[in-house]
């Protein structure tokens, strides 16, 4: 009895120790969707329609009129954007050339209340400060209408705006012709010289004088000589140089006869006016000649009170003031005889 109950126990053990060793059965697995068996059929309206939209010729040319229309418009936004940047950056500028418009206003009128200056320089300052103002007020008009804020105001404000740029562009031309003239008169009476040696030069000016031969190369020594000699010119010439120097190696030129070559020119045989030599030697020579109340001064640069040679040459001799006469008595009335 016992042994059958201990060899029942021993299989029920074993059967148990089976059992649990053995893996669990899985569970069912779902069918794939692309499975042949669960496939639903499709709807031929569906596949139809499909394949309808793929080619037909107004799907296409209305999907290339959405892209194009997407093109133009990233394109209109970058404009805009651009637009608005630019403006900007525009209007900022006038802004600073606005105050210094100002400050260059504020400065010429300290400098001709001081009496350094005449009145012409503060009137072209003021214009070139009015027409700051209306560039900025313009540039300012039209960023608001860019951003869309009282677009009918805005618009008439610009055509006043415009309009009135024009006449302060009219007034600022006009100013500095005005000034123009003014400063040209100023300068004229500063070069108006007179005295004994610009008289003599005048003098000489108009005198008809040969130099040399045909072909033959006058110095400006030799051409003085013959000036003081026919044509009475005898002043002081300052500022030529002594000596001309090769440009490329740099060595002093000499002349036939070994002497140091200085300015002078290459004669035709004619025979011209002391005032016309002296224009042919500029015309060969770098530099001009210049009239100064001691003499000639011959140079690149000169005084800005300092006419040059033909300048003064063109320019008639001031009058002299006539004596004042002494006034006539008047006739007395006849008185009838008796």
């Amino acid at each position: 009895m016992r042994r059958l109950t201990a060899s029942a126990l021993f299989a029920l053990t074993l059967c148990a120790t089976t059992i649990s060793a053995q893996p669990p059965n899985p569970e069912p697995q779902p069918k794939a969707l692309g499975d042949k068996a669960d496939k639903k059929p499709t709807d031929p309206a569906d596949a139809g329609i499909s394949a309808a939209l793929a080619n037909d010729a107004d799907v296409k040319m209305a999907k290339a009129k959405i892209q194009l229309a997407e093109a133009e418009l990233a394109k209109a936004r970058q404009v805009v954007t651009l637009k608005v940047l630019t403006l900007k950056a525009k209007i900022d500028q006038l802004r600073s050339e606005l105050v210094a418009a100002e400050e260059r206003v504020k400065a010429t009128k300290g400098m001709v209340d001081k009496g350094t200056l005449p009145q012409a320089p503060l009137l072209i300052e003021r214009e070139k400060l009015a027409t700051a103002k209306t560039a900025l007020a313009l540039a300012e008009a039209e960023w608001k209408l860019l951003t869309g804020s009282d677009s009918d105001k805005l618009t008439a404000r610009v055509v006043d705006l415009v309009a009135l740029d024009e006449l302060l562009n009219t007034r600022k031309r006009n100013a500095e012709l005005e000034a123009r003239i003014a400063n040209r008169a100023i300068l004229e009476l500063q070069k108006k010289l007179v005295g004994a040696v610009p008289d003599q030069i005048r003098a000489a000016l108009d005198k008809p004088v040969k130099l040399g031969a045909k072909g033959e190369r006058v110095p400006f020594e030799k051409a003085l000589e013959v000036f003081k000699k026919e044509a009475g010119l005898d002043v002081p010439v300052r500022g030529f140089p002594t000596a001309i120097f090769d440009p490329v190696t740099g060595r002093q030129l000499l002349e036939p006869t070994g002497q140091p070559r200085t300015i002078g020119i290459t004669s035709q045989g004619e025979t011209l006016p002391v005032g016309a030599w002296f224009q042919l030697l500029q015309d060969e020579n770098r530099g001009a000649f210049y009239v100064r109340e001691y003499g000639l001064l011959f140079a690149t640069t000169a005084p800005p009170d300092a006419p040059t040679l033909t300048e003064f040459w063109k320019q008639k001799p001031a009058a002299k003031p006539e004596p004042e006469s002494e006034p006539k008595p008047e006739p007395k009335p006849k008185t009838e005889q008796k």
